[in-house]
């Protein structure tokens, strides 16, 4: 067990010497079966470059496994670098949790770089959820990258959050793919919470998994048969929105994917691309797209998809024997049957 009375800064460093430096910052930090309380703040690459024609590149992989935990008193900070007067930065940041949890009483960010002055930036954070939580008490930006310098085909942000059988929640408001930045969501499935306001930018790609008829939810996580859910106080829909059927079951069956807390949240906006993959063949979709429902307590906005599964294959019944051909083979066979029959042949009675 590990306790830090202040910040737990992890790859951070500061280029302030002749122009032209090349740095190289790698590492991996492994917590097996253990636990990290942080009074203040968990910070993973968060780099300053301020040298003229600069080289950095920074690998940096921070992995939970087997029952840890890490409890962050503040922030969590992943790819918050600052970059100027030219030079270059390529930064890969990996989050992983396997049977573990995080929870954090402020803000998480990711892959959030500043830059100016014609400095290429190249980040890309990704966050592997595996039967595990992240618990965040404040606010969330996933993916921001400024416009004023951005220069396409060279810079890019990218925040990556992949969770199998796992809970993202979030107190507050979430900004997603903010104005250049990417976003990639995929639940698989698993069950993202969001208890302010969601804004999905127009780089953001949501992918939700079908495995079975029942809506995922904190409490039956990890029990099969289950499909990806995205619970929401209100939302600016945009970007992508990708369904994967791995199981497709039988008859209709509607999935309400995305619930929000109340009617009109999701406004006049709605995803600019959608998409439905892995149907069985014979598979239709009836409906897909923003409605309304009541759970019983007052009306929500509703993103559902509702799918007929193919019919499940009938039993053959078998159908009456064919007699041969009346050919000179059929006749023989017909009476060699008819003999068998009426006692013909050398089977003889035995005698009493």
């Amino acid at each position: 067990n590990l306790t830090n009375t202040a910040d737990w800064e992890i790859g951070k460093w500061i280029t302030a010497q002749m122009p032209g430096d090349q740095i190289t910052a790698n590492g991996t930090v492994l917590i097996d079966d253990s636990s990290v309380s942080i009074s203040d703040t968990l910070e993973i690459g968060d780099a300053d470059s301020v040298d003229p024609l600069s080289q950095v590149e920074s690998t940096i992989a921070m992995n939970l496994v087997n029952n840890s935990s890490i409890i962050v008193g503040n922030n969590i900070d992943i790819g918050e670098g600052s970059y100027s007067e030219g030079g270059q930065a390529i930064e890969n940041y990996t989050l992983s949790l396997s049977d573990s949890s995080i929870s954090a009483l402020g803000n998480i960010t990711l892959s959030t770089p500043y830059h100016e002055n014609s400095a290429v930036v190249q980040s890309e954070v990704s966050v592997v959820l595996d039967n595990s939580s992240l618990n965040i008490g404040g606010e969330a930006t996933l993916g921001s990258l400024d416009p004023a310098d951005y220069q396409p085909g060279q810079d890019y942000a990218r925040a990556d959050i992949d969770m199998i059988d796992s809970h993202f929640k979030i107190l507050g408001n979430a900004m997603i793919a903010v104005d250049e930045a990417e976003a990639e969501i995929d639940l698989n499935p698993s069950l993202l919470e969001i208890g302010g306001t969601a804004t999905l930018g127009t780089k953001t790609t949501l992918t939700m998994h079908v495995e079975g008829t029942t809506r995922a939810s904190e409490s039956n996580l990890g029990s099969g048969d289950l499909y990806a859910a995205v619970d929401v106080a209100d939302a600016t829909l945009d970007g992508t929105l990708e369904v994967v059927f791995d199981l497709t079951p039988a008859g209709t069956h509607s999935y309400d994917l995305i619930i929000s807390g109340a009617q009109n949240d999701f406004g006049a906006t709605d995803f600019s691309t959608t998409n439905v993959q892995g149907l069985a063949g014979g598979a239709t979709v009836d409906f897909f797209g923003k409605t309304t429902d009541d759970f019983g307590s007052g009306t929500v906005d509703v993103y559902r998809i509702t799918v007929t599964g193919p019919d499940p294959t009938p039993t053959p019944t078998p159908g009456p024997q064919q007699i041969p051909s009346t050919g000179p083979v059929g006749i023989g066979l017909l009476l060699l049957a008819l003999g068998g029959l009426m006692g013909f042949g050398s089977v003889r009675k035995r005698r009493k």
